[in-house]
């Protein structure tokens, strides 16, 4: 795997405050990996120290090859970047705003430039300062991605944004990135917009890795069934690839982590009847979280 980003034991302190306690995760090139987590969990941070904003308590990190505690300059100019909440110069219209950005990068693509201006719908003539949350991220996402860079980050693009805003944003962002082919790790915490855009996933919960992997693996991999016994469930129940059982009287739900037609086949022996249950990113989140507080209880 030829990875863009590789981090490994990542530790990040702030005082006391533990934000990053040994995370890992790696970015291939050519994909498109969200990074999700709730608020705290240490995504913002992850960001930073890949970019070179924050130096790192300790372990490793590496971005296109080089260590952003020492090479951060360098990192920059190949690394296109979306912050939480983008700004630009309020007094400026959008097309000026690009123009002063566009000063500082020779490789910028005009035609690219306008490519995206226009499919993500930005009026062009429109004061930096009346955009609205949404038009400013779109913005950030046309001054990233004009100078062609090697890896574009976006730190949670859709945060605050309503729901049709951020529909819009996805949607325009996926456009992009179809034409494109460009490298991308985004944080979010809106689980939607990681099904609708990524084909991997990294999951932490306080500053750990609780899962990663290929999306579609993941799905395929963590599946949900009620099952109905010939007579009472049994309290205690093991079965191939199975994270948690809970019996219910006679029937049960089953979570499987690393489902196989080999653990279907041992329950449907035994008579056991098997329905499939709705299972989605989200709740495999929660499940991959709650399992350390299920183990201290």
């Amino acid at each position: 795997m030829n990875a863009i980003i590789s981090v490994s034991n990542l530790i990040h302190q702030f005082g006391r405050t533990i934000a990053l306690n040994g995370a890992g995760f790696s970015v291939p090139g050519g994909s498109v990996t969200g990074l999700l987590g709730p608020n705290g969990s240490g995504k913002t941070t992850a960001i930073h120290i890949l970019i070179g904003i924050l130096r790192r308590t300790g372990g490793a990190v590496t971005v296109l090859g080089m260590d952003p505690d020492r090479e951060a300059v360098a990192i920059r100019r190949r690394v296109g970047f979306v912050p939480e909440d983008p700004h630009g110069e309020p007094l400026f219209t959008v097309r000026r705003q690009l123009a002063f950005q566009r000063a500082f990068y020779p490789a910028w693509d005009r035609d690219l430039e306008e490519r995206m201006v226009m499919q993500l719908d930005l009026d062009t003539r429109k004061p930096v300062k009346n955009l609205s949350r949404g038009e400013r991220a779109k913005l950030a996402l046309v001054g990233a991605l004009s100078p062609r860079p090697e890896l574009l980050i976006l730190d949670d693009p859709t945060l605050g944004l309503d729901p049709v805003a951020r529909r819009e944003f996805i949607e325009g962002m996926v456009a992009v990135l179809a034409e494109e082919g460009r490298t991308v790790f985004f944080s979010t915490h809106h689980m939607q917009d990681i099904e609708r855009v990524a084909d991997r996933v990294v999951m932490l919960n306080h500053g750990r890795t609780i899962l990663e992997g290929e999306l579609e693996t993941i799905r395929q991999a963590w599946r949900s069934f009620r099952l109905v016994f010939p007579g009472a469930a049994p309290v205690d129940l093991t079965v191939p690839g199975m994270f948690r059982w809970i019996p219910e009287g006679r029937t049960g739900r089953i979570i499987f982590s690393a489902y196989s037609e080999e653990s279907r086949g041992i329950l449907e022996g035994n008579s056991v009847t098997m329905e499939s249950l709705p299972f989605d990113l989200e709740e495999i989140f929660v499940e991959n979280a709650g399992a350390g507080k299920r183990r201290m209880s």
